[in-house]
């Protein structure tokens, strides 16, 4: 029987951390045609009736206020897939968002445009990558076997942790 070398990494792998950004809104500011853009998808405030559907994503907002435009704004953000959580205090007219591309590439420009709020950055930040890897490639550690399952380029989560108890030893 031949047997081919097999190589495996003595890391932990590890996922990526996905980006943050802080959206601040000052009090009642919002009139139609308001955008905030999140990479390459803009969000417009305006009534129902009055949405231009001229924004490469537009998304009517009807809001009267900067709680009921926070809460309706991060609703569809989590909509268009953009984000994994987008939470509110309605009160300070702050809205927190979270990127759904996890690593670097969650690292989107954001903006505002035609009202009176700011982002902490000009883009999410705090992303970092995860442990780059081929599929198929294993890793070990003191206590975990370690499998990618698909090809890894930083942004995904595709590694797969088996215990060491959970192993069995072949004699």
């Amino acid at each position: 029987m031949e047997l081919d070398r097999l190589d495996v990494l003595r890391i932990t792998p590890v996922a990526p951390e996905a980006s943050i950004g802080v959206l601040t809104i000052q009090a009642d500011t919002i009139t139609s045609g308001s955008t905030v853009t999140v990479g390459s998808v803009v969000y417009e405030f305006c009534t129902a009736a009055a949405a231009s559907g001229n924004k490469a994503v537009t998304v009517a907002i009807v809001s009267a206020t900067v709680g009921s435009a926070i809460v309706a704004l991060a609703a569809a953000m989590c909509a268009t897939g953009l984000v994994v959580t987008a939470t509110t205090s309605t009160t300070t007219g702050v809205l927190t968002v979270t990127s759904l591309t996890g690593g670097d590439a969650g690292e989107w420009v954001v903006s505002v445009s035609g009202f009176s709020a700011s982002w902490g950055d000009s883009t999410l930040t705090g992303g970092t990558d995860g442990t780059i890897a081929a599929k198929g490639t294993l890793a070990v550690d003191t206590t975990y076997l370690y499998w990618c399952a698909a090809d890894n380029p930083g942004s995904g989560e595709y590694w797969h942790r088996i215990a060491g108890s959970a192993m069995t030893i072949l004699t």
